[in-house]
């Protein structure tokens, strides 16, 4: 008898970059990479948000200012981070980010797969929808 919840596997047409699979290893199942374009080209920012898990942004390349806005002005506890740092931010804490003049490419890694976070990975082709029972297959939460 289905479930009737979607279920995912990681797309076995793309292989997960070493950036990947290092967030992996370090506790974060569910991966996919994120690419901000450079300042005033358009996709530069994420803007406030939060998730329902503990997540974390290993910085590939470029770079990315993390902090929390004050009444839409984004100096609270702003931060830079470039490539090789890594930032995690325990569950349902406000944050926004802006890459920096050079774009950012960064691998972002969360605990829990929420439904909206899945949605952006299947997106971006980091994962596919399979049928209840697939080996290796994992649903949101």
């Amino acid at each position: 008898m289905s479930s009737g919840k979607t279920c995912f596997v990681y797309n076995p047409d793309r292989a997960l970059s070493p950036a990947e699979e290092q967030v992996r290893l370090a506790g974060f199942p569910f991966v996919s990479t994120t690419i901000l374009k450079r300042r005033g080209q358009g996709f530069d920012r994420l803007n406030d948000h939060r998730h329902h898990s503990m997540n974390t942004h290993l910085i590939v390349s470029g770079s990315i200012d993390i902090g929390k806005a004050r009444d839409n002005d984004f100096k609270l506890r702003r931060v830079t981070y470039g490539p090789g740092d890594r930032v995690t931010l325990p569950r349902d804490v406000d944050y926004r980010g802006e890459a920096g003049d050079d774009g950012c490419v960064f691998v972002e890694g969360h605990t829990l797969l929420s439904p909206t976070t899945a949605e952006r990975f299947w997106q971006r082709g980091t994962i596919v929808v399979v049928s209840e029972g697939t080996p290796g297959a994992f649903t949101t939460t």
